[in-house]
């Protein structure tokens, strides 16, 4: 699955609720956030909450973030869908989940692509090819940008 900035489980960038809800409905091509995913929220004063529409023409229900500085909740949250809030900081990142996967995790791109054909051993002929098969090979995380 491509990101844009991350993984989706990986929030990477802060965003205050004030700043949130002022960009929530642009874009990120026009410096907003609506077409970003959060999936931590930390309380930023003693009270924390905020507003959040969990389903299209229901009203905004209160979700408590705790009681303390630091208290957090994970939850995947839409910013469109936060209407108002109160002490708390979101942990955001923009998900190009429809776009294409780019680079070489193609197996035909790999060198884990091959099939043998033929027979193999001492008296039999052994030949490879590309694997038509484009799905994708497993991407290594880490190892100092190798395959990520």
């Amino acid at each position: 699955m491509p990101q844009g900035g991350s993984f989706p489980n990986i929030p990477d960038t802060p965003i205050g609720g004030d700043e949130l809800v002022l960009l929530k409905s642009i874009p990120s091509r026009n410096g907003g956030v609506s077409d970003w995913s959060c999936s931590k929220i930390i309380a930023t004063a003693g009270t924390a909450s905020f507003n959040y529409i969990y389903s299209a023409g229901t009203p905004a229900v209160i979700v408590d973030v705790g009681s303390a500085i630091g208290d957090s909740i994970d939850m995947i949250v839409e910013p469109s869908r936060v209407t108002s809030i109160t002490g708390v900081m979101f942990l955001c990142n923009k998900c190009d989940c429809d776009e294409p996967m780019t680079g070489t995790t193609a197996f035909d791109k790999t060198g884990y692509g091959f099939i043998n054909s033929g027979t193999t051993g001492p008296a039999g002929a052994t030949s490879t090819q590309i694997n038509a098969n484009t799905a994708f090979a497993p991407t290594i995380i880490g190892g100092g940008g190798l395959n990520n």
